[in-house]
């Protein structure tokens, strides 16, 4: 995402916690409840395996967060 979309990216948001503070790609990597302060502030796109995908789009869904675009990689490959 970050060779597509540059500067443009903010941060990662992450629900594990050891990778919370570290930095990815030189963006920051921040918790859920981090980005939930501000996520009417952001575009959020969601890049993860598949075996991840639907469990944060009821995340999303939980804490009313539409909009989102959600990339999910099968078998090695990016869809939308």
């Amino acid at each position: 995402m970050v060779d597509i979309l540059g500067d443009k990216v903010a941060f990662f948001v992450d629900n594990n916690a050891k990778k919370i503070g570290e930095l990815y790609c030189n963006k920051q990597v921040i918790s859920f409840e981090e980005y939930l302060k501000n996520a009417d502030k952001y575009h959020c796109i969601v890049s993860a395996r598949e075996e991840y995908a639907v469990e944060i789009e009821k995340q999303l869904q939980k804490e009313g967060i539409d909009g989102h675009i959600l990339f999910i990689k099968i078998n090695g490959i990016y869809t939308v």
